[in-house]
């Protein structure tokens, strides 16, 4: 095979090239499959898909999963599996009672218990029942400390 190689790309031709900097070329994207090549064994300018070993040929890509190659089989169409963790999100009429039975003293506090902690509850209903029982230690801590500072001024006062 030739050391030297000339490349006509862009209307101009470059070169010489020795057969590694051509694969590099190619490997990167550089050099492309219609760019035209030279070298004295070829019989002129050749289209570079022509030369033989520049271009690695790629593997076939893997056979579709089962489920995917018995959908193509039948005419129904089979959807692809749910992604893990993939879920509905809450609509606003789900968000609307969600809130009223929070309004609801006693009940708020057991449903949401159950929300929280619970296998039942849907992720965003899991979430936001976490995300109200930390602004309700929140706010029962500050609560507490309001009191406290109060009582102390009663006291010392």
């Amino acid at each position: 095979m030739s050391n030297e190689w000339y490349v006509f790309k862009d209307q101009q031709r470059r070169g010489p090239f020795s057969w590694q900097q051509l694969l590099e070329q190619a490997g990167i994207g550089a050099l492309l499959p219609g760019d035209q090549l030279w070298s004295e064994d070829t019989s002129g300018w050749v289209p570079a898909r022509e030369v033989k070993g520049l271009f690695a040929k790629l593997p076939p890509p893997p056979p579709p999963p089962a489920i995917y190659a018995e959908a193509a089989s039948s005419p129904a169409v089979v959807p692809p599996p749910a992604s893990p963790g993939f879920e509905q999100p809450m609509s606003v009429g789900a968000y609307f009672i969600t809130l009223l039975l929070c309004a609801i003293p006693v009940v708020n506090l057991v449903l949401l218990l159950v929300w929280a902690f619970g296998s039942g509850a849907s992720v965003s209903k899991k979430n936001f029942a976490r995300a109200i029982l930390i602004w309700g230690l929140i706010g029962g801590a500050v609560w507490l400390a309001i009191w406290l500072v109060t009582m102390l001024i009663g006291l010392l006062g």
